[in-house]
């Protein structure tokens, strides 16, 4: 989760990911099995598993998009504060637009746990700075993700009665906005 890659981090190279891993025996670990060549494998239950398809983990994404280094590092920071993982985690529903909610400089509710981060005002410039210039002037991912394969870690905001008359929105902690015409919708 630390890293925010998908799979075995054991498996992905050490030089390249480590100073996104705090210090600690995990780290350590993970370092020996890279200099010695020792395979570690954990039982795919283990695995962070896509939330739709075609998604990919936002760290390997940042890569993908020729990020590394201190930048990929800040972007790890933000990220975990924002308390994403893959991209599913930043795209609307239509699993091609950023929802601007991760500009909003608030943490999010997740179901997962995540590290506690404190990204400092230009962490955050360089989060959005960076997503805005690896997608379209109108936030378009070039990578379109498929449909849900499991429930999202982040709660849902949206929201419709039982009838389908009503549809409503959750303002993370506690504002609820309704209405019956969605043109009114902010």
């Amino acid at each position: 989760m630390e890293v925010g890659v998908n799979g075995n981090v054991f498996s992905r190279s050490f030089p390249e990911l480590s100073h996104l891993a705090t210090h600690s025996w995990f780290k350590i670990l993970w370092q020996y099995s890279s200099s010695y060549d020792v395979k570690i494998f954990f039982h795919d239950r283990f695995h962070i598993q896509p939330t739709r398809e075609r998604d990919i983990s936002i760290v390997d994404w940042f890569i993908k998009h020729g990020i590394s280094g201190d930048l990929l590092g800040t972007l790890n920071r933000v990220r975990k504060f924002y308390k994403v993982h893959s991209l599913a985690d930043i795209l609307c529903a239509d699993g091609h637009t950023v929802d601007t909610v991760v500009f909003s400089r608030r943490p999010r509710p997740s179901l997962r746990t995540f590290s506690w981060e404190r990204p400092t005002p230009s962490d955050f410039v360089q989060w959005e700075q960076t997503i805005r210039s690896i997608t379209s002037p109108s936030l378009q991912c070039s990578r379109t993700l498929g449909p849900y394969l499991r429930s999202p870690h982040i709660p849902f905001s949206w929201f419709s009665s039982n009838d389908n008359s009503l549809l409503s929105t959750m303002h993370f902690p506690t504002k609820v906005t309704t209405s019956t015409n969605a043109a009114t919708f902010q």
